[in-house]
């Protein structure tokens, strides 16, 4: 449950939804996020994430994340991932890919396309959320640069 339910929730709101009174704090919270930051064993890429990224423009998109950037950063470092220019754009112009609730309501309340990531939930879970569409992984994405600037997104539903 505290995957599904605390994934990409800020830290401090998962201490209060899963762990007792006394953590409630700021600082516990921090500390956890810094733990995280560098406990990276075990974390894997989504199968087709790291194509795609490497074939967008890195001015074309960017990251939103509820961590801290001691969080993020550390763990794209470790799994060998580009890093984007910068870590956020107006999402209303951008197609959000998300595997958890949080991040697909996120998405979907700034008005971008979701795109359901099935790492932990169901296609139901994901579309009851807000995903405009869900995949399994990121394999079946295609990126076209048009020639006035902005991208083509493809999704192969085969």
């Amino acid at each position: 449950p505290i995957l599904t339910g605390g994934h990409s929730i800020f830290t401090l709101q998962v201490l209060r939804m899963f762990h007792p009174l006394h953590t409630h704090i700021q600082e516990f919270a921090n500390q956890m996020e810094h733990d995280s930051g560098i406990l990276l064993d075990g974390l894997q890429v989504i199968p087709g994430a790291d194509h795609l990224l490497r074939s967008l423009p890195m001015d074309k998109w960017s990251i939103f994340t509820s961590g801290k950037h001691g969080h993020a950063h550390p763990r794209i470092k470790h799994l060998k991932l580009p890093m984007p220019n910068t870590m956020g754009m107006d999402p209303k112009h951008c197609v959000v890919f998300e595997d958890a609730v949080a991040g697909v309501v996120a998405g979907r309340d700034s008005n971008a396309v979701v795109v359901g990531i099935r790492t932990l939930l169901s296609d139901k879970q994901l579309k009851d959320a807000g995903a405009t569409y869900t995949v399994k992984d990121m394999t079946r994405f295609a990126v076209a640069v048009n020639p006035d600037g902005t991208l083509t997104v493809t999704i192969d539903k085969s």
